[in-house]
């Protein structure tokens, strides 16, 4: 809960910052770690900590008579966790899960600022590198936000697709739910 808290209590670039001048410190006597492994690791710990919290809501919101019916039929309290419980919470949390992959994956643009190489930082680049693109500065970032888009906006659909699939979504409107 500690580290959740701690995760989640500052914002991103700080934690790549921290990945990029305190984390080398820290790691380096137990394994040498590039720069793009430290910070696939920053983004591993951030977004574990949004989707942990969210689950516990998720958890929290677990009716209790189905809990009880656990206990009725004999399950242990982990069992009760693992095979009623989470199978719920995830359930019902799917979208924000969901929605916590798709902001990680836009805030990679961050890494732009603490000079690492990513998507957007190769876009941004370009123009300067490639004599096919002097004076064209905008066009390669039209093209990294289309690639953006593309990407939340299937990662959002397939989303919609699972939730159709697990009966999240009901046909009719709000009558129906």
């Amino acid at each position: 809960m500690a580290v959740i808290e701690l995760v989640r209590s500052g914002p991103l670039i700080c934690w790549l910052y921290f990945a990029v001048f305190m984390m080398p410190d820290i790691m380096d006597p137990f394994y040498n770690a590039e720069d793009i492994i430290r910070m696939l690791l920053m983004f591993g710990i951030f977004g574990g900590c949004y989707i942990a919290e969210v689950l516990r809501g998720g958890l929290q919101a677990v009716d209790s008579g189905q809990k009880e019916a656990a206990v009725a039929l004999g399950l242990s309290p982990m069992q009760t966790k693992l095979q009623v419980e989470l199978p719920n919470a995830v359930r019902t949390t799917l979208p924000s899960i969901i929605s916590v992959f798709i902001g990680l994956w836009k805030d990679t643009t961050l890494l732009f600022i603490v000079n690492i190489l990513d998507f957007f930082k190769l876009a941004k680049d370009l123009p300067n590198s490639d004599l096919r693109f002097l004076g064209d500065f905008l066009e390669p970032l039209y093209v990294t936000a289309v690639v953006f888009w593309v990407f939340a906006f299937y990662l959002s659909r397939v989303s919609m697709k699972v939730e159709k699939n697990l009966g999240l979504v009901r046909e009719g409107g709000g009558e129906a739910a």
